[in-house]
């Protein structure tokens, strides 16, 4: 018996490699995935205007990534160790590296000032740092000159949705030239009341937090159930204007059948990769819809 319990023991044992799932969970928590979704809202938007990507459209796709990643980091830091917090802990560690953080800024400085004023151009610049300083100015302290824009009512989800639209449909006109064009309104508006009904699933899951934090939000104002008919009300919306945008029937069909179960079955007790996963999802295939049909 014991000869056999020691042959048992030492037999190697086989241990199983992360779940799909698990790799899936880390790829959402790096902020990749949304970010991969930034850069296909995008490329999408310049596809359904008419232009296939050249190198300079792929590079600025890159800005797009790297710029959703950045924001999207930064916002999960400061949510998860509070401001005060982060900002210590990024003067710690430039102390703790002054020769190599002086170095990486004078490169950054150096390239920034290159794509600014020699490969962006005046105008581009511009669009790009109001919508960075948007993305970003939501997590600003309560302390002058800037107002937290958190702690103003019902205005996280039309920022959000706002920014969204403008990197799906703005930003391509200001590349394309075809800024202030009608199809250029009606993709932003398709855009905008895309990313607006599949916002309203986070600020329902949020209901109790935003609450204890005194932070004025949709649900909060009209109820976790109106929020849902407002969100599917929005949803049609953006499925009269997708008709016209061409995409096709089946997809889209598709499309409104996860988006309509997204906001059916929201609330608080959902796994988080129902949303950061499934929900942030539906912007890919959307753009996947725009891009192929």
């Amino acid at each position: 018996m014991n000869s056999a319990k020691q042959i048992q023991a030492d037999r190697p044992t086989l241990r199983n490699g992360p779940t799909p799932l698990a790799l899936f969970g880390k790829l959402v928590r790096s902020q990749i995935f949304i970010s991969l979704a930034g850069a296909s809202f995008f490329l999408a938007g310049l596809i359904q205007l008419g232009h296939q990507p050249t190198t300079a459209h792929w590079l600025r796709a890159l800005l797009v990534f790297a710029s959703t990643a950045l924001v999207y980091n930064i916002n999960n830091l400061i949510r998860k160790t509070g401001l005060e917090r982060t900002v210590a802990r990024l003067v710690r560690l430039i102390q703790q590296h002054a020769l190599r953080s002086v170095s990486l800024a004078a490169v950054a400085g150096a390239v920034g000032f290159y794509m600014s004023y020699v490969w962006l151009g005046v105008e581009e610049t511009l669009f790009l740092a109001v919508f960075g300083f948007l993305s970003l100015a939501y997590n600003f302290p309560d302390a002058i000159p800037f107002r937290k824009l958190r702690s103003l009512p019902l205005l996280k989800i039309f920022l959000i949705a706002l920014v969204w639209a403008s990197t799906g449909a703005l930003y391509p006109a200001l590349l394309t030239g075809k800024l202030g064009q009608p199809e250029i309104n009606q993709l932003f508006w398709a855009e905008f009341l895309f990313i607006f009904a599949i916002t309203l699933p986070f600020d329902i899951r949020d209901y109790y937090s935003d609450r204890q934090l005194q932070l004025l939000t949709i649900p909060g104002l009209i109820g976790t159930k109106n929020t849902k008919y407002l969100a599917l009300v929005s949803w049609l919306g953006f499925v009269v204007l997708a008709v016209s945008l061409g995409i096709s029937p089946t997809g889209l069909a598709l499309l409104s059948f996860l988006g309509v179960y997204a906001i059916v079955r929201s609330g608080a007790g959902r796994h988080a990769l129902f949303y950061t996963g499934f929900i942030d999802g539906l912007i890919i295939l959307f753009s996947a819809l725009l891009t192929f049909h």
